[in-house]
């Protein structure tokens, strides 16, 4: 019987909002709104039954599922031929790590090409370069003037052209422009070395099957976020 529950109505309603919240980016690229507006109105007007019970939102909610179901099941991507439904909805899960590692790491580059630029100037690449980033920024540059219908990485800035451990490598050969920022050394090398090979598991397309791994992407996130404002406002 949906109205009995061995936990109060008020820990049932927490437990499906934490679910739904954890889902929702799934939905984000179909079409839910109707679905999403019916799930909203139940937890924001939840009402209980005479005894308690969340009866009239579980019901909403049951009826919301169904609804979202059927639609995803109808949804191209979950036919990829050779892809089954927990291979789709990982990509979904996936997608949202993208989101914050893309932003970790162009933050990561605006912040060095504008320390850089601001000492040296327009030149400020003739002394970052080193003989390991040089050929990478040749190679991809080459590339990109022989297919020149293709879009650049990202703009003119060679750091685009490189790879995420040669950004820790540019911040530590010119450390003293950096410290007063990012207060230590450290702080750079222990977090970015860390996530370089779950990073390198995302650029690939691959699935980080244990939350633990998810969560040390968001702390380092929040870590240069909260360092990088913190000194350099």
């Amino acid at each position: 019987m949906l109205e009995t529950f061995y936990d109060s109505p008020e820990v049932i309603f927490r437990h499906f909002s934490h679910w739904m919240n954890s889902v929702r980016c799934i939905f984000n690229d179909t079409d839910m709104n109707d679905e999403l507006n019916i799930w909203n109105n139940a937890i924001k007007g939840y009402q209980y039954s005479d005894d308690g019970s969340l009866v009239v939102v579980m019901q909403i909610a049951k009826a919301t599922l169904i609804a979202i179901l059927s639609k995803l099941e109808t949804t191209e991507v979950f036919n990829t031929p050779y892809l089954n439904n927990e291979d789709v909805i990982n990509a979904y899960k996936m997608a949202k790590l993208y989101v914050i590692l893309h932003c970790y790491e162009n933050s990561v580059r605006c912040f060095i090409e504008q320390i850089l630029s601001r000492e040296f100037g327009d030149n400020w690449w003739e002394k970052a370069k080193n003989t390991k980033t040089i050929p990478k920024v040749e190679r991809v540059k080459d590339y990109e003037n022989k297919n020149k219908w293709i879009s650049p990485r990202g703009g003119s800035s060679p750091l685009y052209c490189i790879d995420w451990g040669d950004l820790v490598t540019i911040i530590r050969n010119h450390q003293n422009l950096f410290l007063p920022y990012i207060g230590d050394i450290k702080f750079i090398e222990n977090r970015f070395e860390q996530l370089e090979g779950l990073r390198n598991i995302v650029a690939h397309h691959g699935v980080l099957p244990s939350d633990d791994d998810f969560q040390r992407v968001f702390i380092s996130f929040r870590d240069w976020c909260r360092q990088i404002k913190s000194l350099y406002t």
